[in-house]
């Protein structure tokens, strides 16, 4: 039996509300300048590292997630990866 209108309304209406609070979370936490960037890098897979970076803002860059696979081996900031800005630069 395939899933009714109302259940598809309602996983939809989670989703969307999931994907609000992540982005209220973010913000909150990257629009800080003085804040400290959190880093979750998964165990080594086949020789490569991936990380979600959430960094704080500052004068030259927004708060952002950053998502991408050896990370800690760049000496840019910040590091090469898929960027989502979630906060503007901080003054």
């Amino acid at each position: 039996m395939p899933p009714t209108r109302p259940v598809l309304i309602a996983l939809s209406l989670g989703l969307v509300l999931l994907l609000s609070l992540c982005g209220l979370s973010g913000f909150l936490i990257t629009r800080n300048p003085n804040g400290r960037h959190l880093s979750f890098d998964t165990p080594p897979i086949a020789g490569h590292v991936y990380s979600i970076w959430l960094l704080p803002c500052d004068a030259y860059n927004p708060g952002q997630i950053i998502l991408g696979r050896d990370l800690m081996i760049y000496s840019r900031y910040p590091p090469p990866g898929f960027s989502i800005p979630l906060a503007p630069m901080c003054p």
